[in-house]
């Protein structure tokens, strides 16, 4: 198991490259290359493959891989449907090719979740299966396996987070047994357990080591997304820990914290420090899925 962290907010902040120098200083395994914001970016409208290339080099010299990503995604509902979705087919197209090229295994793909999700559960099923069984072609070309993600929304009326696709760890096994595929593998939200008023350990326990292949962890207050760093929240990170090692898991601990940085700035050693201190964290929760599985 390898301690993973995105490139996420100081990527976004102080340049890709930059973030990989501070997550190799602050002592990680590997990387979990956010190729979301690109989108935003505009960077996919340009030579996206060179820079894919320029970050695999520098990571290369650093002596520190990429094992995970980020796909872009839209988690609005507005007009436009079909756009919207051919747009996310092919930017996500081009993230796959991104992995390829920086050796990631897994690419997190958010399911599509552009309608309300209670009264369209059987659309979005289906329109999903599609979406994730037209990309199994790339996926199969350039060796990069899928990761889907159990994900929420927000309740128009009153801003609630509230359910959306593979929430329910059920729903979630019919996603992934569905497709059938060993290029589609589950990435369990552990933040999204919560604030979906979820157990996270019932769910890891429900959907198991042979879906689950990747994690988001991260802490929060079961009422706020917050992506806070492990132990800052109140979820239950000793029957998490427990039911990772009961399960076998066999992925990396990968975190999507950055919300542990909201407010610290542009400053390369404060950003620095407190990547040390959630990497510090995290090999303690390593631990003891380690010692759970010994005993």
């Amino acid at each position: 198991m390898l301690l993973t962290t995105s490139t996420g907010r100081i990527g976004s902040l102080l340049g890709d490259l930059k973030a990989i120098e501070l997550i190799k200083k602050a002592g990680f395994d590997s990387i979990d290359a956010d190729l979301d914001y690109w989108d935003d970016a505009g960077y996919y409208e340009c030579d996206y493959i060179a820079r894919a290339k320029e970050m695999r080099k520098f990571a290369d010299e650093l002596n520190i891989s990429f094992t995970q990503a980020h796909a872009p995604f839209n988690l609005s509902m507005k007009d436009g449907e079909e756009a919207n979705i051919k747009n996310t087919f092919d930017v996500t197209v081009k993230a796959i090719e991104c992995c390829e090229i920086l050796g990631v295994d897994i690419l997190v793909v958010h399911p599509l979740q552009f309608r309300e999700y209670y009264s369209n559960k059987k659309f979005l099923k289906e329109l999903n299966l599609r979406f994730y069984t037209h990309l199994l072609p790339y996926c199969e070309k350039h060796g990069v396996k899928m990761a889907c993600e159990n994900m929420f929304h927000r309740d128009p009326h009153n801003g609630h987070i509230i359910d959306s696709v593979c929430a329910d760890p059920e729903e979630f096994n019919e996603y992934i047994d569905m497709v059938n595929s060993e290029y589609l593998v589950a990435c369990l939200d552990l933040g999204h357990c919560g604030v979906t008023n979820r157990d996270a350990a019932y769910c890891i326990r429900k959907m198991g080591g042979e879906r689950i292949k990747a994690l988001h962890v991260h802490d929060n207050d079961f009422v706020n997304d917050c992506h806070t760093m492990p132990m800052m929240g109140e979820m239950d990170w000793d029957s998490i820990t427990k039911a990772l090692a009961d399960i076998n898991y066999s992925g990396n601990f990968t975190l999507e914290s950055d919300g542990f940085f909201r407010g610290m700035g542009k400053d390369e050693n404060i950003l620095l420090q407190a990547l040390k201190l959630k990497e510090a964290v995290s090999r303690k929760l390593m631990r003891d899925i380690m010692n759970n599985k010994n005993r």
